[in-house]
Formats: structure tokens, C-alpha cells, sequence
């Protein structure tokens, strides 16, 4: 039910778009208006595609070629809008200066149609620039994080919600892979959650490929809560079969210099199946050495008594992934993205994620993969 409510909303939200974009932007433009029918039922058919996607994304009912397809039809529509909304600011904005007698000129046919044309191509540009945001091989920032106690200089790749699945797919991870290995002495990556975005089978064929990653003590991984959504146990059964994968769990990972630890993501309560457990892995840890947590739900940090761990890795938020939402994220979440300095003197990093979720766009969030430099004092 809670589904259904929420298509409606979202397919609400996006038709009074379309019907905007119809209205006031391209019946706004004389040289499109003899076409306009053509563009109606374009936008028509753009609808019928968000809806379908909208309603069937969740099942194996779409084609991966279509479900990528209609997921980009969702920029389309929320870049024009905005083109649309600018368009009409700038149009209320050159009337004020033309009764106020500054630039006369700006609202003659000839100043019209440069604009018309201006804002068309700054909307393809717009649409061209958040699909590619998404879909495009995120690239490397990096991070440097003093650890007090940390004895030895040490070079971790993050990375977070890859979302492989119907819309990134092995060439995707491919990328990743050829992206961190071009660094010769990192010490270990960390996948913090949110890995998988389809049925574990879907999978099987390329998964393998995580294994690829070079470092020197291996790559880590925590549950996020897509995992949850798609069987926790499947995903797990499929990263022990085909992958080598330090699958912390509740569990720690204790190397020379620091512990690695992972917890079970704040969604398994929902599930009732691998539900966190910071006791034990308290117990696990080597209480000379600084603690790095992998936790994919930045606001664990507030849930949960973290105050044992020196640093907090986690994803989940995508840095808002589609202006303004990143508000929403960061309401419910508590933190957006980068790094914090917490109340428990501890600090916690939030990736922003090297893929994205549901429709194929990113705006004003970029995708990454992290690179953090942990030093000692």
C-alpha cells in the first residue's frame, strides 16, 4: 500500500511537470508551436514510460535495455522543468528592466528567439550532463583523516552503492576496478553496503570480478539495506561462492595497524534477520589498535554506541543524489555527505556513492570513489 501511495505521488509530481513544460515553456517558443502536437504526445508517451517504469522496476517484467531506457526518462522531465522554471524567471526578469527603460532590446523578436535557443540547448546540455553524472565512472577524491592512535600511515579505497543491477552492470564494475587499480599501494578497499540492487542470480555470471580489486590486505564489505531487499542470506551465499570477500557482519577484521569492522545495516529490524550487534563485535576488537567501522546508515552514528570506533565509514545517502532532495536525505539521515567531527570525538565519513538508485540521473550530488589517507598524529 505504502508502494502505491508513493507512485502516485512521484507519477503526480512529474505529470504537473510535463503538463508545465507543455504549457510554458515549448507553447512559449514560436517556432516549436507548429509542432506542438507532436510534442504533446511526446510528453504523453514520456509519461507512460516513467509510470511503467515506476510500476514494474521492482520485477524482472523490463528488459535491462528498456528498464535503463525509461530510467532516463525521468531526467528528461526534470531537467526541462527547471529549464522551464528558469525560463520563465528570466522572461518576468526582462520585463521588470524594460519598464524600468533598461535594455529595451531584451524582449525584440530577434533577443526572443536567442534566448528560445539558449535555453533548448541548455536543457539537452542539462539532461546530457545528469544522465551522465549516473551512469559514468565516478571519479576519485581524496581524503585525508588523522587517527590519533594509528601507528602507520595507511590508504583505504571507499567505496558505496555500486547498485549493481538492471542499470549498472559489469562494465560498470569493470570501470571501478580499473579506476582503484591504477593506485599500486593502497592497503585495502572497503564496499560499504548497498553493492547489490537485483536477485543475487542475476549476478552470478561477473560477480567474481570483486575479486580483482588490488590491495594489500584485501577488499571488505558490509550489508547496506538493498541486500536486505533482494535476501540478505542469497547475497551473502552468492559473495561466499564466488568471491573472496572479507564479509564483516557483525564481525572484525584485525590487521597489523588498525581493526576492520563491519555491522549489519539498520534495516535487517525490518527483516528480523541480521540484526546489528555492537557487543559483539566489541568483543572481537584488538583494544591497542584504532577501529575504523563500516556502517552503510550514516545515522547509526545516533542510533547505535559507537564511541568505540575511531572512525565511521558509511553511504546510504548518495549526497541527495537529485536536488533538492538532499534536504529530505539529510533530514531523515542527520548527515549529507563528507566528513564529521561527532559529539563522541570520533569522526564519521559519508560517501556520496560510486552509483546511484531508481531513476538514471544525478544532480548536484556526484558520484565517487574515495581514497582516504589515514594518518596518525
Amino acid at each position: 500500500m505504502l508502494f502505491l501511495v508513493f507512485s502516485f505521488g512521484i507519477l503526480l509530481l512529474f505529470a504537473i511537470a510535463n503538463i508545465y513544460i507543455y504549457k510554458r515553456f515549448i507553447l512559449q517558443i514560436h517556432f516549436l508551436k507548429p509542432f506542438k502536437k507532436i510534442f504533446a504526445l511526446l510528453l504523453i508517451l514520456l509519461f507512460l514510460g516513467q509510470a511503467i517504469f515506476l510500476l514494474f522496476r521492482r520485477d524482472d517484467y523490463l528488459s535491462d535495455f528498456i528498464y535503463g531506457l525509461l530510467a532516463s526518462f525521468y531526467a528528461v522531465s526534470y531537467c526541462l522543468f527547471l529549464i522551464a522554471l528558469l525560463a520563465d524567471l528570466f522572461k518576468i526578469l526582462s520585463s521588470f528592466l524594460q519598464n524600468k527603460g533598461l535594455f529595451l532590446g531584451i524582449n525584440s523578436k530577434y533577443a526572443k528567439t536567442f534566448f528560445d535557443i539558449f535555453f533548448i540547448l541548455l536543457g539537452c546540455f542539462f539532461i546530457q550532463y545528469s544522465i551522465n553524472n549516473a551512469l559514468g565512472t565516478p571519479s576519485v577524491k581524496e581524503k585525508e583523516i588523522v587517527i590519533p592512535k594509528l601507528k602507520e600511515n595507511l590508504k583505504i579505497i571507499l567505496l558505496s552503492d555500486i547498485h549493481l543491477g538492471k542499470n549498472l552492470h559489469e562494465d560498470f564494475l569493470q570501470k571501478l576496478i580499473e579506476k582503484v587499480n591504477v593506485y599500486e599501494d593502497i592497503d585495502a578497499v572497503v564496499i560499504v553496503g548497498d553493492l547489490i540492487d537485483t536477485k543475487p542470480q542475476n549476478l552470478s555470471s561477473y560477480i567474481h570480478k570483486l575479486d580483482e580489486f588490488k590491495s594489500k590486505y584485501g577488499t571488505f564489505y558490509a550489508l547496506g539495506n538493498h541486500e536486505y531487499y533482494h535476501d540478505a542470506d542469497e547475497v551473502i551465499k552468492l559473495l561466499k561462492t564466488y568471491t573472496k570477500l572479507n564479509i564483516l557482519i557483525n564481525d572484525v577484521k584485525i590487521l597489523p595497524s588498525i581493526n576492520i569492522a563491519g555491522i549489519a545495516d539498520l534495516s535487517s529490524y525490518s527483516f528480523q534477520s541480521h540484526i546489528p550487534d555492537i557487543d559483539a563485535i566489541k568483543n572481537k576488537l584488538d583494544p591497542n589498535l584504532p577501529s575504523i567501522l563500516l556502517s552503510h546508515q550514516p545515522k547509526s552514528v545516533d542510533v547505535l554506541d559507537l564511541s568505540h570506533f575511531d572512525l565511521i565509514l558509511s553511504g546510504h545517502t548518495h549526497a541527495g543524489q537529485i536536488f533538492p532532495f538532499a534536504f529530505l536525505v539529510l533530514l531523515q539521515q542527520g548527515y549529507l555527505h563528507g566528513l564529521y567531527k561527532l559529539k563522541t570525538q570520533n569522526q564519521l565519513y559519508v560517501s556520496s556513492g560510486a552509483g546511484f538508485w531508481g531513476p538514471s540521473f544525478r544532480t548536484l550530488a556526484p558520484s565517487e570513489i574515495v581514497l582516504l589517507n589515514l594518518k596518525g598524529e
